[in-house]
């Protein structure tokens, strides 16, 4: 329980209270991002709470092998944040790291925002097909019972014949209800990659599940415009725009130069908040008409991921696909508070009011306080 002599009544007279932890969690199985190998996930909660105007909380968990800043540095930029909030200040977190940008967002936005403001009180997840091939093959086939409408795999990983074979069979096993997204991780050259696309689009017939889209199959993004017109496999992006959103957050036309020469390349924007910072709606200008937006995750906690999944909540003209956010079941337990089991993203669709109150129930005795009382 927090009393009110606990809050520090800023400049502006408002009392905040602000905390900030951090978390060390184990994982169920090891996870390979590149060159390293992962059994634990550590990152930071920002832990706002305002008279007036509710509780929010914001998580920033960088992730080794893909994100440019460590959790120190992290933890370094949000005590800055938490020690501007707690004082009632305008906080610029534009050129600090995307992790931290969108924990600060999070953090930020009032939990008081009820219907009408929602788009979709149910959002639809994606799910995540891991293990060796009979592992995902025995995952694959139960999900179209299950009430599932997307699923993803990760390719590139195969021999050239072997992967198109594979990816043939779990097509099979998802059924015609289930939409596949195969994420190549930048494994090919552009040779490589034209022969897949040709043998996988080859393989289309009933009974087996359509291709949603192949996630960044290039080595050089460069030549993704030159893949585009040699296949009709929807084409997405998510490295790509890693690299262009992530460093610092910019401004509409710097982002517009940064990305107009794949406008017309990617269909499909795979959005990592972690990785890329929050998702502004102006960035909607920069997408061609009729992108989709798929918000992911990092291997975030549960209140990272009730951020992604609110992407999906309030997409406003931007069309959103089934989100990828099963990467949270590999966690050992979690940073939210949840008896009643709410928080489920285990499930083929979530209800955002669940998602919405578990994402401020925080754990706050599974974790260690940074910053604060």
């Amino acid at each position: 329980m927090v009393a009110d002599d606990d809050y520090y009544d800023g400049d502006d007279g408002y009392g905040y209270l602000v905390r900030l932890f951090r978390y060390d969690i184990p994982l169920l199985t090891a996870v390979n991002t590149g060159p390293l190998t992962l059994f634990r996930r550590k990152g930071w909660i920002l832990d706002v709470r305002h008279k007036g105007f509710g509780a929010a909380a914001g998580e920033a968990a960088p992730l080794p092998g893909f994100s440019r800043e460590s959790f120190e540095e992290a933890g370094k930029a949000l005590r800055k944040c938490a020690h501007a909030i707690a004082r009632g200040k305008e906080t610029d977190v534009s050129r600090m790291p995307p992790s931290v940008r969108f924990a600060y967002r999070q953090a930020m936005t009032p939990t008081t925002v009820r219907k009408p403001f929602w788009e979709h009180e149910w959002v639809p997840l994606c799910a995540l097909l891991q293990g060796n091939p009979e592992e995902v093959l025995r995952r694959a086939r139960p999900l179209c019972g299950q009430g599932w409408t997307a699923a993803k795999l990760k390719v590139g990983r195969m021999s050239s014949d072997g992967e198109p074979a594979f990816v043939r069979e779990v097509r099979r096993g998802l059924g015609p209800n289930i939409r596949l997204r195969l994420d190549a991780n930048r494994a090919w050259s552009m040779e490589e990659a034209t022969a897949f696309t040709a043998k996988v689009a080859e393989d289309s017939g009933d009974g087996m599940a359509p291709l949603d889209f192949l996630e960044e199959p290039l080595k050089d993004r460069k030549k993704l415009p030159m893949l585009a017109r040699r296949t009709e496999i929807p084409l997405a992006l998510d490295e790509t725009l890693q690299e262009i959103y992530g460093p610092v957050q910019l401004s509409g036309d710097e982002a517009l130069k940064e990305v107009r020469p794949l406008l017309n390349v990617g269909a499909v924007w795979v959005w990592k908040p972690t990785l890329c910072g929050p998702f502004n709606p102006a960035y909607k200008a920069q997408m061609a008409p009729g992108t989709r937006l798929v918000p992911s995750a990092a291997y975030e906690s549960g209140v990272g991921i009730s951020g992604i999944i609110s992407m999906a909540a309030f997409p406003g003209d931007i069309p959103v696909s089934p989100v990828g956010v099963d990467t949270h079941r590999l966690l050992e337990h979690d940073t939210i508070f949840d008896p009643a089991g709410r928080f489920d993203t285990s499930r083929p669709r979530v209800a955002w009011e669940d998602i919405r109150q578990g994402g401020t129930l925080i754990a706050d005795r599974m974790m260690d306080l940074a910053y604060g009382r």
